[in-house]
C-alpha cells in the first residue's frame, strides 16, 4: 500500500471550537460569508429553472381553462409574432382536452399504486429477516397513513405530468408538543389518602410536559417554481450534484417551536430566530419575470397599521450541499459530507448542521414521465400537447365566431324604404315598418316586398371544425395512451368486447411503463430511505397492525413495536408494473379450482409425496381473496370420524356372501383400490388384516 501523503494544501482553519449556532449569530462576518454563498447558489439555480416559467404558466391556463387575450400568437418555433394575436375573438372558451387527458392518466396511475394493500411491501434479505420485514412493514405502513402518501403520490405525479418535473422530498419529523401526564398513585385508599394530601400541599394530580408527540417518515411534494437543483447536471442525477434544495412558506411559530430558544438547549433546529423580524422588514419585494403571483410572499404583509402580534411568514430556502467542512470552515474533518442549511428571505441562515441521516444521501426525489439520461429539465406530457390543445381551441372558438355572425343576420336594405329602427332593435315580434316613400312604389307596382329586404349569402365555412377537432383530440389519445374505453367514453365505432378489451389492456401497459419509471426514478429511493431512517431514528414505542404468517405465529393483529424490532437487511418490492387483476378475477379462479377437485376422484387421491387436496384452506383462500376477515372463528373443532370396526362374525358372512375379500387375496390398483369394485370407503383393519 503506498504511502498516503499529509494534505497540504491551502485551506483556512476553523476559528474556534465554540458552537456552529453562536459563530453563525446574525450580523457576523462568518454568517455573512456562508449566507453570500448560499444565495449564490440559490440564484445560479433559479436562473436555469426560470427559463421553464412561462411554458408551465401556459400548461396552468390549459388545466385552469384559461385564455389571455391579449397574447400574441406562438409560432411552432416558440417565439412571439407580435403582429398578431393567439385568440383574436372577446369571448373564448377552452376545450378541456388536457385537463381530461391529465385526469385519465392520473386516475390510471393512482390506481396502479393503490392496488398493494400496503403501498410499500418489504421482504428480508435472508429467511431470518422475513418475519422483522413484516414489522417494518406495518411501522411504514403506519407512516405512510400519516403523511397522507395518497396525495403526496397524486401531487407529484401531477407535477410531472403537467410539468415534466414531480419533486418529493422526504425526511424524518419529529413533531413536538405538549403532553399531560398523570402523576403515579397508590392503589386503593392510599391513592385517595395521597390526592387529598396532595391537594393539601397544593400539588396538581398532573403535568404538562413539552416532548415529543409524534414521530416518523414525511414525504412532502416540492413546488417545482420553487426547486433549487444543480443545474450543471442532467436532472434525474441529482444524487450526483454538489446541492440541491427549494423554498417553502413557514410561520414564525413554526419555526419557534422546532427552534434552540423554544427547546432551552441546544437541541432545537434552529437558531437566530430572534432576528427574523429584522429579516421580514428587509424582504425582497420582486422575483425573477414568470413567477405566479401567488408564489410572492411580500403580498402576504399586512397593509396599513399592522398587527404588532403578527410574527408573520417567511420564505425559507432550504439547502443540502456536499461539501469538506473544513474548506467551508464548519468543522475540522476533510473529507466530503452533505450539510443541510436554512435560510429565511436570502438574508438570516437560521440552520446549518451536518446531515443527520445515515444512508447518505441528498432527501429528494424527481419523477419525469419522458425520462431522459442526458438533460437537465424534460417536458410533461400536457406540455407536449400544447400545440394541439391551442389548435384545438381556435378550431372551436371560431366555429363558434361564424355560428354567431350567421344568427346576427346580415342585410342589405334601403333606410328611405324600410323603418331603420325596426331593424336595429328587433323585439320578440318581429314587425318590420315601410316608409310612404316604399308604400307609394309598391302601390304603383314598381317594388315588390320581397326585394325591401335582401340577406347577404353565408357560407359556414367552419362546418368541418368539428371533425378537425376530433381527428386532433385523436392525436391526442395516441400520444399519451388516453382512448375513449379508458376514459370510461364509447367508442365512435362498434367494435367487439374482446377488441375493446385489448384496447384498454395495450392502454394499460403503457400506463404501467410510465409508473414503472416513476418507481426506478422515485419511489424506490424512497421507499429505502424510509426503511433506513425508522432503523436509524425509531424512538417512540407505538403498536402496528400485523398481518400474514407473522400475525398467526404472534396470535395477535397489532404490535408493539421499538427500534430493536426494526433491525435487519430489507428489500423494497416495487410497487408499480401492469395493473394487477381485480381480486374478484382470483375468487374465480380458486373457485374453479375447488369445483375441478370436488368432480375429480383422481385428484382427490395423495400425489407422489402423499399429499391431498386441503378443500377447507381453498375455501379460506377464496374468502381472503373476496375480502372476508377472521375466516376460522366460523370453523368448529369436532371430534375426528372413528372407522366403525365389524365383530369377526359379520365379517365371515360378509366373505362368504361375496360382499368382501381379505386384502391380499384383492386386485389393488395402483391408486389403492380393489379394481371392478364400485364404490369403495376406506380399509379398515380386521383381525390384522387390511379389509
Amino acid at each position: 500500500m503506498a504511502e498516503r501523503l499529509p494534505d497540504t494544501r491551502p485551506v483556512e482553519t476553523v476559528a474556534d471550537s465554540a458552537p456552529l449556532s453562536a459563530r453563525l449569530q446574525y450580523g457576523t462576518p462568518f454568517h455573512a460569508e456562508l449566507l453570500g454563498r448560499l444565495v449564490q447558489r440559490r440564484q445560479l439555480s433559479e436562473r436555469h429553472i426560470s427559463t421553464r416559467y412561462d411554458d408551465w404558466n401556459q400548461v396552468n391556463d390549459h388545466i385552469n381553462f384559461f385564455i389571455d387575450l391579449t397574447r400574441n400568437a406562438k409560432k411552432a418555433d416558440k417565439t412571439v409574432d407580435t403582429s398578431g394575436k393567439e385568440m383574436p375573438f372577446q369571448r373564448a372558451i377552452v376545450i378541456p382536452a388536457a385537463y381530461a387527458t391529465l385526469m385519465v392518466r392520473l386516475t390510471t396511475l393512482m390506481t396502479i399504486y393503490s392496488a398493494r394493500d400496503p403501498m410499500i411491501q418489504v421482504e428480508g434479505r435472508g429467511p431470518e429477516d422475513m418475519n422483522t420485514a413484516k414489522v417494518i412493514e406495518g411501522v411504514l405502513a403506519y407512516d405512510l397513513q400519516r403523511m397522507k402518501s395518497a396525495l403526496v403520490l397524486y401531487g407529484a405525479m401531477q407535477d410531472a405530468e403537467k410539468y415534466g418535473l414531480g419533486i418529493v422530498q422526504d425526511t424524518w419529523d419529529v413533531e413536538p408538543g405538549w403532553q399531560t401526564k398523570r402523576l403515579p398513585l397508590l392503589p386503593g385508599a392510599l391513592g385517595q389518602m395521597q390526592q387529598a394530601v396532595m391537594r393539601r400541599l397544593g400539588i396538581e394530580p398532573t403535568s404538562r410536559e413539552w416532548t415529543t408527540v409524534k414521530e416518523g417518515n414525511i414525504w412532502r411534494v416540492v413546488d417545482p417554481y420553487m426547486y433549487w437543483p444543480d443545474p450543471r447536471i442532467p436532472g434525474q442525477q441529482i444524487q450526483e450534484g454538489e446541492f440541491i434544495g427549494h423554498r417553502t412558506r413557514r410561520a414564525y411559530m413554526y419555526l419557534y417551536e422546532r427552534s434552540t430558544v423554544a427547546s432551552g438547549d441546544d437541541e432545537g433546529l434552529y437558531f437566530n430566530i430572534e432576528y427574523l423580524r429584522q429579516a421580514r422588514t428587509s424582504r425582497q419585494t420582486s422575483r425573477e419575470r414568470g413567477l405566479p403571483a401567488d408564489r410572492d410572499l411580500s403580498a402576504m404583509d399586512f397593509r396599513g397599521t399592522s398587527d404588532e402580534k403578527d410574527r408573520g411568514v417567511f420564505d425559507i430556502d432550504s439547502f443540502q450541499i456536499k461539501l469538506i467542512p473544513r474548506e467551508w470552515k464548519l468543522s475540522s474533518e476533510r473529507r466530503p459530507e452533505i450539510w443541510w442549511f436554512t435560510m429565511a428571505d436570502d438574508c438570516c441562515i437560521i440552520r446549518a448542521q451536518r446531515s443527520p441521516h445515515d444512508h447518505g444521501q441528498f432527501t429528494y426525489a424527481t419523477l419525469s414521465p419522458n425520462y431522459d439520461a442526458h438533460t437537465a429539465f424534460q417536458q410533461g406530457n400536457i406540455e407536449n400537447m400544447d400545440g394541439l390543445q391551442r389548435m384545438i381551441n381556435w378550431l372551436y372558438n371560431s366555429h363558434k365566431e361564424n355560428v354567431q355572425r350567421v344568427l346576427n343576420d346580415s342585410l342589405i336594405y334601403c333606410p328611405e324604404w324600410i323603418e331603420e329602427a325596426d331593424l336595429l332593435n328587433p323585439g320578440p315580434a318581429r314587425h318590420l315598418r315601410i316608409t310612404p316613400a316604399a308604400k307609394e312604389l309598391i302601390e304603383q307596382g314598381r317594388l315588390s316586398m320581397s326585394s325591401l329586404v335582401q340577406p347577404l349569402p353565408i357560407i359556414d365555412v367552419t362546418r368541418q371544425n368539428l371533425a378537425e377537432m376530433d381527428k386532433l383530440f385523436e392525436l391526442v389519445q395516441r400520444m399519451l395512451g388516453t382512448n375513449d374505453p379508458v376514459s370510461g367514453q364509447q367508442t365512435q365505432d362498434k367494435r367487439t368486447l374482446g377488441e375493446v378489451e385489448r384496447i384498454i389492456a395495450a392502454s394499460g401497459r403503457r400506463m404501467a411503463l410510465t409508473a414503472q419509471i416513476y418507481d426506478l426514478m422515485a419511489f424506490q429511493d424512497l421507499a429505502l430511505r424510509a426503511i433506513a431512517n425508522r432503523q436509524q431514528f425509531t424512538e417512540l414505542e407505538q403498536y402496528i397492525k400485523i398481518t400474514g404468517t407473522l400475525a398467526q405465529e404472534q396470535g395477535v393483529e397489532r404490535m408493539l413495536v421499538n427500534r430493536d424490532n426494526l433491525q435487519g437487511n430489507y428489500d423494497y418490492v416495487p410497487i408499480s408494473g401492469i395493473i394487477p387483476p381485480d381480486p374478484s378475477r382470483f375468487a374465480e379462479v380458486w373457485m374453479q379450482l375447488m369445483n375441478a377437485v370436488a368432480e375429480s376422484p383422481q385428484l382427490q387421491q395423495p400425489d407422489a409425496s402423499g399429499n391431498v387436496p386441503n378443500m377447507h384452506a381453498m375455501f379460506k383462500e377464496v374468502a381472503h381473496t373476496l375480502g372476508a376477515r377472521n375466516v376460522d372463528q366460523f370453523f368448529m373443532q369436532v371430534a375426528p370420524v372413528q372407522p366403525t370396526v365389524q365383530p369377526d362374525g359379520a365379517v365371515q358372512q360378509a366373505v362368504q356372501a361375496g360382499n368382501m375379500i381379505p386384502a391380499n387375496q384383492a386386485d389393488i390398483g395402483a391408486n389403492g383400490h380393489v379394481q371392478g369394485a364400485g364404490i369403495q370407503g376406506p380399509m379398515v383393519a380386521v383381525n390384522g388384516q387390511v379389509s
